[in-house]
């Protein structure tokens, strides 16, 4: 007997934005090795030309050590990557390229790797990590950058490819996910909410929503039953890929039929590596009265949404969008 295993979702990213500076310029990669009580450490650090000798005397009363996270070649410095401003986010990356006049736009299926190299002190025996530099490959360009201290990347690192697997579902326009909208690079929210609206006030959907009849439609107020609520978290909570994803539309089904039951459900894919899933469950969850701190911005997806299904939910969610429109981004 064949058994078919289903893959299931990458956990959600665990961060809502890591920044990275390019180094300022001037400096050097200065890589060797150091003798210091008697032990002999890994050397690799960024410092300022005109400080060169002062920085190598001072490195004598420090211990260095160098880690590469899952680095699948050598020392950063080597690969001869562009210095860029970026920064994570759980859709991609943004990248701040002095030489284009636009902000760009990584998705994760834009990337093929991605390396960290964390660097370490220890002074006065405490450990310490200085920065961390970043490595982002593309098919046709190298980006580099730098962070002061750790940054939580490991998530990226692990799951980067399942992430863009799910970043390119489409979106389902009924629950059981037999219709789809145009996505990912399509405008997906107006069919979607059209389609939540249809499911409410159609017979054969209403019934399965759990939703009192036709007549009584209206003196109910479109609210969610005990059923309505428990057939949307099961929705919801579902770690099964699929290509036709029903999720986002449970996520507008919850906050139309007033379900403050499922608030923590939504928050909970609230950074979801599907933009359009994380925006709508923000935008849900919003209007079933979460506090913004908790929520995060809307406007934090806009870069990876298209310009009309971010209007179309900032509308929906009641919330004015605080993007700067001077600002343009382009995608890949």
């Amino acid at each position: 007997m064949t058994v078919t295993v289903l893959e299931r979702l990458a956990p959600t990213p665990d961060f809502r934005y890591v920044g990275f500076e390019p180094p300022p310029r001037g400096e050097v990669r200065v890589i060797g090795s150091l003798m210091t009580g008697g032990a002999t450490a890994g050397l690799a650090l960024l410092v300022h030309t005109s400080a060169l000798s002062a920085a190598l005397a001072g490195l004598l009363a420090t211990s260095i050590t160098v880690m590469s996270l899952r680095a699948r070649s050598g020392p950063i410095g080597r690969w001869g990557a562009k210095s860029v401003g970026m920064g994570f986010t759980p859709w991609g990356i943004l990248l701040d390229d002095t030489a284009h006049t636009q902000h760009r736009v990584l998705r994760w299926s834009a990337i093929e790797r991605v390396h960290v190299e964390m660097i370490y002190g220890r002074d006065q025996h405490t450990p310490s990590t200085l920065f961390s530099n970043v490595l982002v490959e593309t098919p046709r360009e190298r980006f580099t950058a730098r962070a002061r201290g750790a940054v939580p990347l490991d998530a990226v690192l692990v799951h980067m490819e399942a992430y863009a697997r799910e970043q390119a579902h489409t979106v389902a326009l009924d629950l059981d996910a037999t219709r789809e909208g145009d996505g990912p690079f399509e405008p997906d929210f107006e069919p979607l909410l059209s389609s939540a609206h249809e499911s409410i006030d159609s017979a054969p959907s209403s019934q399965r929503l759990g939703l009192p009849p036709s007549g009584y439609r209206r003196a109910a107020a479109r609210t969610a039953s005990s059923d309505t609520v428990s057939l949307l978290r099961s929705i919801l909570r579902d770690s099964a890929a699929k290509r036709v994803d029903p999720r986002p539309l449970a996520a507008v089904l919850a906050a139309e039929l007033k379900a403050t039951e499922l608030c923590d459900d939504l928050l909970a894919l609230a950074s979801s590596p599907h933009p359009l899933l994380a925006a709508v469950a923000r935008a849900a969850a919003l209007k079933l009265g979460a506090h913004a701190t908790k929520v995060g911005a809307i406007d934090e997806v806009a870069p990876f949404l298209h310009a009309s299904d971010v209007d179309g939910i900032t509308r929906w969610a009641g919330v004015s969008s605080a993007a700067d429109e001077s600002v343009r981004i382009t995608g890949t």
